[in-house]
């Protein structure tokens, strides 16, 4: 598995508190390509939906992944 140096960066594209469509634009600007950054639409679990800005339920309930892994076995598998 690739090793990312930036870290791993979720958003919801509805979040009102910190925009995406400006958010993304920095996250590139100060990390390029040293970050995995996933959007999502909504953030929407089980059939709830949620605020925007709560999109740390899809981590809490380890539901990103980057090249078939989840977001805990990647974190796991980083070094400093």
């Amino acid at each position: 598995m690739p090793r990312v140096p930036g870290g791993y960066t979720i958003q919801s594209k509805d979040d009102t508190t910190v925009l995406e469509k400006d958010c993304a634009g920095r996250i590139k600007t100060l990390l390029g390509d040293k970050v995995i950054y996933t959007p999502y639409d909504t953030v929407t679990a089980d059939g709830v939906k949620y605020p925007g800005h709560w999109s740390w339920i899809y981590t809490a309930r380890n539901m990103p992944s980057y090249n078939g892994t989840n977001v805990f076995n990647w974190t796991a598998a980083q070094k400093r």
